[in-house]
């Protein structure tokens, strides 16, 4: 377990890169909207600078025919009992500096000894 801590403290320190790709608005919310694009967290939107998607560390922008530039944090497997903290209410790229927290496993209780 301490070593997976010490490669997931490693990793915490050293993601600085952000992931980005490309989704296409679904065609009946932007049909007749020319210049816009729809996601569900947004609803329609237009074509221009990234917007934050509240309380996530991701933002997206509208390109051209309702395609969608989506940049996320780098994926990320922590295994249970822990997991990735990410500070959403601030910009990318810093909002993917997580924490790694982990929940406390109650030992099994030891069997009776037979003597």
């Amino acid at each position: 377990m301490k070593h997976i801590l010490i490669v997931l403290a490693f990793v915490a320190i050293s993601v600085r890169a952000n992931f980005s790709y490309t989704e296409n608005s679904p065609e009946d919310k932007i049909r007749g909207q020319p210049g816009k694009c729809y996601i569900e967290e947004l609803g329609l939107f237009e074509k221009g600078n990234p917007i934050k998607i509240k309380d996530k560390c991701k933002t997206v922008k509208c390109l051209d025919d309702g395609k969608i530039e989506v940049t996320i944090c780098p994926p990320l497997i922590v295994e249970p009992p822990c997991y990735a903290v990410y500070p959403t209410e601030k910009p990318l790229p810093e909002c993917c500096n997580f924490e790694v927290k982990c929940l406390r496993v109650p030992k099994p209780p030891t069997p009776p000894q037979r003597v």
